[in-house]
């Protein structure tokens, strides 16, 4: 929905608030709002939340939301600020000067993204834009308050960058245990106030300490966690206004199916390994299922005794026996699900890593059955992948023709972020665009015409051009598919696309009893 500047982040906050049915979130850029909606929604559905969206929003005037104002301490030292000096000499300023200014602003958060937390503050005093640095910094200290162009910004976390970092504040930025998570939203009103290193100092002291979340037992220990191991939750679909990317499992269908399998809710955290591993060793009883990529998993009892594990069937481990991975043979990803759920480290699992559930009790189990396993093949093994068109697509000449016509091989340059696709250059006159809402499933095209298709750690906005979208419905085939391989695009409509979500969802309930 193309809104102003200012009725942007307006109407995304009121249709947050107004919780309308099957909305999941609404996101927005300087000047557009994206409404986030569930999946499985057929088309009289999804006209209904446009007809409410429409009502909510017409009439709609930049007065009718006021955000929040923050006043945000920095220090404006030369360790915290080590860009300070040079933007001063490129503007023909003293130090105190740019501080005079940056801080004497009022900014406007215009939206959220990049990462959790970072706002895109607009209102810059126009003697100090600036260009990026020619050279990005491998790491921006956590709190760096930065500029570049015409706007302001704060680094919520410690991540590359090329923005000129004036100052740094010791307030937390993102807070995923603080409602909201984030400090700013779009929308809300920033003055920054200088202060001195000994008053940085205190303020950071006083910072909440991260809360451990809360677990019921030690299940499994990490002896060989594999390439690439992760626990990934359902999803956090319903934070992107704050920045924070969809994430959850790359093949949702194959983490649903695992952890029915085993009677948890279809948003459980699952493990996600990557192209091989891992190896668990049960610390107490434990029921597991593993779903996805075909791979040869066996049980290893303590006696060295192996018993090969049944494809889409629950095992249950005693203390001492291990699931082992041995290889993958089709397939990208392997989907390990825990009865009761699972958590653990939020960073890759490593060996000695410990995990636990986070309740004891299980719901009902979907029993194994050949066309369960038929059909989830079926899915996920598909190469010929269905696409909406997306507004950009406008920009390439013959779009529809020239990404059908085509074959698509899968680079070995992916990851949870997005997997890059060799194929036809479809060359365009844009290289860039103004910020814009991505979507899992996006394909961006890049300024040498090739193609990346967004995967779920993608960031919430993006500035290359959107050419397609693959429908929730093949998401899972997608990211399954191994370096080397070859897929093939088919357009279809928005309807079909809808349409070939509910006729998926229902195939999947009639063969495991329903959602959880």
């Amino acid at each position: 929905m193309q809104l102003g500047p200012a009725l942007a982040a307006n109407a995304a906050r009121v249709l947050r608030a107004a919780r309308v049915p099957g909305v999941v979130n609404a996101t927005c850029t300087l000047d557009t709002v994206a409404v986030i909606c569930e999946r499985g929604l057929d088309d009289a559905a999804s006209d209904a939340i446009a007809r409410t969206v429409q009502r909510l929003v017409s009439g709609m005037t930049p007065e009718a939301v006021r955000g929040r104002e923050h006043v945000i301490p920095v220090c404006y030292d030369a360790e915290c600020g080590p860009d300070l000096a040079s933007v001063a000499a490129a503007r023909g300023l003293t130090t105190q000067q740019v501080v005079d200014l940056h801080s004497q602003s009022v900014y406007r958060a215009g939206f959220v993204g990049f990462s959790p937390g970072f706002a895109y503050l607009q209102g810059l005093h126009e003697r100090l834009h600036m260009p990026r640095l020619a050279t990005p910094r491998a790491r921006v200290e956590p709190g760096s308050v930065a500029i570049a162009g015409a706007q302001s910004a704060v680094y919520p976390r410690a991540t590359p960058g090329g923005w000129n970092v004036l100052g740094r504040t010791p307030l937390r930025m993102y807070d995923e245990q603080r409602e909201p998570p984030a400090l700013i939203e779009a929308g809300d009103v920033v003055r920054f106030a200088p202060i001195s290193r000994a008053e940085f100092d205190a303020i950071a002291r006083d910072q909440p300490v991260a809360r451990a979340p809360s677990v019921h037992d030690a299940v499994l220990s990490v002896a060989h966690p594999g390439t690439f191991v992760t626990v990934q939750p359902g999803g956090a679909a319903h934070l992107r206004h704050a920045g924070v990317p969809d994430g959850g499992p790359a093949d949702r269908l194959s983490a649903v199916v695992a952890n029915r399998l085993v009677g948890n809710a279809d948003d459980a955290a699952v493990l996600e390994a990557t192209l091989s591993g891992p190896t668990l060793r049960a610390m107490r009883d434990v029921t597991l299922a593993v779903c996805g990529a075909d791979a040869a998993v066996v049980v290893e009892q303590p006696s060295g005794r192996l018993v090969e594990m049944q494809a889409m069937t629950p095992v249950s481990l005693q203390p001492g026996e291990s699931l082992r991975v041995h290889g993958y043979r089709a397939g990208a990803r392997l989907y390990v699900a825990v009865g009761g759920g699972v958590t653990g480290p939020v960073q890759p699992l490593r060996a000695g890593d410990v995990l636990a559930t986070r309740t004891a009790q299980m719901g009902t189990v979907t029993r194994s059955s050949q066309a369960l396993a038929r059909f989830h093949h079926d899915c996920i093994s598909a190469r010929v992948l269905r696409v909406t068109l997306h507004p950009h697509a406008s920009i390439v000449p013959d779009c529809a023709a020239r990404l059908q016509d085509a074959l698509w091989k899968v680079t070995p340059r992916g990851d949870r972020v997005g997997v890059r696709l060799e194929g036809p250059a479809l060359t365009h006159a844009v290289t860039t665009m103004a910020s814009h809402v991505t979507l899992p499933g996006d394909i961006e095209l890049t300024p040498d015409g090739g193609a990346i298709v967004l995967g779920p750690d993608a960031p919430v906005t993006g500035g290359y051009p959107v050419l397609a979208s693959v429908i929730d419905a093949d998401q899972c085939a997608m990211m399954q598919a191994r370096a080397g391989e070859w897929v093939r695009f088919v357009v279809v409509s928005l309807s079909e696309a809808r349409a070939a979500s509910v006729e998926r969802a229902s195939a999947l309930d009639a063969l495991t009893g329903g959602a959880r």
